[in-house]
């Protein structure tokens, strides 16, 4: 007579479909959770960003009296990829979008840094730029249709006051909505748009 060996080493059916449900719903959790870690530390870039743009307007108002509206006038710079649009809140080739001084005093480096320059309140047309910032190049991911996020706003001063600025970053973080961050020269960092939460 033959004796049968009911020890049999392995796993029933039952076991392993409860140690696959068990994975599932871990990654249905895990996997939202990732995705929101994600968006965040794609969304610091903006406010990073927005933190060199205030630390740059803040040189030149030392230097010249007042705040201005170009990137290339004021040294902003940015290396590497940027999935942000930065807006200055200035305009391409307005003289009013810089401090006086720095019009009727550095009169070479105005016409090449503010009138020179192609919508140079917008980190897209400056990114690249040979002369100011070799090393940037926007991501091909930059944005819906890479356009700039609203709500810059520029004002210079008179009478030898500094006039005031609000500066605007909107970024690409993976979400069907950029998330925006403005700063003002009072340095107030405000949450325009929540495109970390948003589905």
């Amino acid at each position: 007579m033959m004796k049968v060996n009911k020890n049999t080493a392995g796993f029933s059916l039952v076991e392993l479909m409860v140690v696959v449900a068990i994975i599932g719903i871990l990654a249905s959790v895990a996997i939202p959770n990732f995705n929101k870690f994600q968006r965040r530390a794609r969304a610091a870039e903006g406010k990073s960003a927005l933190g060199a743009l205030h630390a740059s307007q803040s040189a030149f108002l030392s230097e010249w009296e007042d705040y201005c509206g170009s990137l290339a006038a004021i040294g902003y710079g940015f290396e590497g990829q940027s999935r942000t649009q930065l807006d200055s809140g200035g305009a391409a080739g307005v003289a009013t979008n810089c401090a006086k001084r720095y019009e009727l005093e550095a009169v070479a480096a105005f016409a090449s840094t503010v009138a020179g320059v192609a919508g140079n309140n917008l980190l897209s047309n400056v990114c690249g730029n040979a002369t100011f910032m070799p090393s940037c190049v926007m991501s091909p991911t930059n944005g819906p249709n890479n356009m700039a996020p609203a709500g810059g706003l520029f004002a210079s001063g008179a009478g030898g006051a500094a006039g005031s600025y609000k500066a605007v970053a909107g970024t690409n973080v993976g979400s069907p909505t950029d998330e925006v961050w403005s700063i003002t020269n009072a340095k107030v960092l405000i949450q325009e748009v929540d495109g970390v939460n948003a589905n």
